[in-house]
Parts: C-alpha cells; structure tokens; sequence
C-alpha cells in the first residue's frame, strides 16, 4: 500500500538515486564540454570552442567559470592559438644588422589575428566611435568616409600607431610585441619565411625584386596561399608590414650602432607589397615614428589568456 513506510522508503531512496544520476550525468556532460572546449582553443577552432562554451553554460548557468570564459571567447574570431613556449628570435646573418644576434626567449600562450585587420573591421570602429579615418578613404555624396567596396577585405592601411593601438584597444585586444609577432611567424624555430627556407614561393604578395615593384597594392588578406606561418597566420611576410608596440633598440647583446635604433620609434614586422622578398624574412625589423602613415604599413592584434584558464597557459 502506498502509505507503507518501507514502500515510501523505497520510493524515497529510488529518486535519491534518480537525482544523483542526473547530478552525475550533468557533471560529466559538463566536464566533456569543458574538455571539448579547451581543446578547440588549442587548436584553433574557435567556433566550436564558443558552441561547447555556450552549451555548458545551458547546461550550468551557475557555472561561473564558463561564463567567463565564453564572454573572453568571443573575440577570439579568426584568431590562432600561440602555445607558450621558447622562441627563436633575430638571426646572426651578415645582411640583417638590426635582427642580430639570434637570441632565444620564453614567451606565454597567447592569441593572435589570422588576418591583418581589414578595411571593414577598421570601419565599424570609425562608425561607432568617431575616430579618424585613414585620411586616403574617400568621402561620399552623403558624406560618409570609406573605401572602394571591393577592398572591404584588404588590410587597412595608412594608420598610424595610435590608430592601431586604439582600435585594438576597442576590440579587446592590444598590439603584439615584436617577439609575439615573431613566434607567431616562425612558429618558435629559425626558419627564414612563415613557410619555411624555400624562397621560391611564388604565392606572396611582396614585389618581384627590390627594384621591381609588382604588385602595386594591397590583396585581399588571406589569399596569398604560400603566405601561412606554422600556426597558421596568414599575410606575415607579404601584403602590409605591421605596427609592433615594441620599441625599436638593440638586442641584448647586439652592436649599438649597426642601425639607426631609436626608442622612440616603434618596430615594424613582415615585408609588403612595396619590397622584394629579402625584405619579408621572418626575423627582418623595421621601424618608424609613432605619427607616420603608409599605404603599405597596417596591423594585427593579440588576446591575452586570462588567469583563470591555467590550461591554455
């Protein structure tokens, strides 16, 4: 009968079992999706990081960690995993001055773009801000200022320092170091190029020669297909060269007078459409004033890991 004690007893003890089979399967879906996670981040795969973070925080909307962590993700758009880890820095050829001696240094985990920032990413953050545009956009009938449509995927360029700095700043993010940069091209080894130490890659949007300068502009970032660093960053050694919130001075240990190092000025990193391929060797460094402006200088920018997240550190 139902009001039996020892059936009630029963019943009772049935759907503690119930409930602490529930509890049991939701931590191991959650740990599964916390796994999943995590390993996507690695990887890169961030669209499947932010669908197993998303599912988690369903399954647990007190899971305060997931939270969190989904809020950092969403940036993280096209953007790569850099492991921590050592890297290869500079290069002790004869005819890179500035890049010597090859040094090794320890960096942390980070992320950083896959792309430079485009023309239309650049242009959100002038719509919702009110910050300047780059001063070659073109101003139209209903006074707006923009780029030709079919460029809307090139890097942006004629910015300078600040514009970059304040742009990533916006997008939650910052400038890489020269070093980040780097490793990012090289993937932590010695390797001349992104690719490797094979200078015949024709599929790099840098000029023919250091006399012949073909192309004549910007492509699409992306599309230059040899142009991929080892964690798969694209347009590092040709396209734009890059602003590095890096001042530009001498390397431990390097010849104080083997260029016309500055403090003042920042580092520029990768070669562009206007020089030849010598020009865009991996270790290579340029430099300029923070003020400046060029069609062939834009940026990309970095996320770092936040402490919480010990297993991406």
């Amino acid at each position: 009968p139902d009001d039996d004690p020892r059936a009630q007893e029963v019943r009772e003890r049935i759907a503690a079992c119930e409930r602490a089979r529930r509890r049991h399967d939701v931590a191991a879906r959650a740990k599964a999706l916390w796994d999943e996670a995590i390993e996507a981040l690695r990887a890169s795969r961030i669209e499947q990081a932010q669908a197993a973070l998303r599912a988690l925080t369903e399954l647990d909307p007190s899971d305060e960690r997931a939270r969190r962590t989904l809020a950092w993700a969403e940036r993280l758009d096209d953007m790569v995993y850099v492991p921590a880890g050592p890297a290869v820095i500079g290069t002790d050829r004869a005819d890179a001055l500035a890049a010597r001696p090859q040094h090794t240094v320890q960096l942390p985990a980070f992320f950083i773009d896959r792309y430079e920032v485009r023309n239309r990413a650049f242009a959100r953050w002038v719509r919702e801000t009110g910050a300047a545009p780059p001063r070659h956009w073109k101003r139209g009938e209903d006074g707006t200022v923009g780029f030709a449509h079919e460029q809307a995927d090139h890097p942006v360029v004629e910015v300078d320092f600040e514009q970059a700095r304040r742009y990533a700043a916006w997008a939650g993010k910052r400038l890489p170091t020269e070093f980040e940069w780097e490793k990012a091209a090289r993937g932590g080894d010695a390797r001349i190029w992104p690719w490797g130490n094979d200078p015949h890659k024709r599929r790099v949007n840098v000029a023919a020669d250091s006399s012949e300068r073909l192309p004549i502009h910007t492509r699409p970032v992306g599309t230059s297909a040899d142009d991929r660093s080892p964690y798969g960053c694209m347009d590092m050694a040709g396209n734009v060269s890059e602003w590095c919130d890096s001042p530009f001075v001498p390397y431990p240990g390097g010849d104080p007078d083997a260029a016309p190092f500055d403090p003042k000025r920042k580092v520029l990193r990768g070669g562009s459409w206007r020089y030849g391929l010598h020009y865009a060797r991996a270790f290579n460094r340029d430099r300029a004033t923070p003020d400046s402006h060029s069609p062939y200088v834009g940026f990309r920018c970095v996320v770092d890991i936040p402490d919480w997240l010990e297993a991406l550190r």
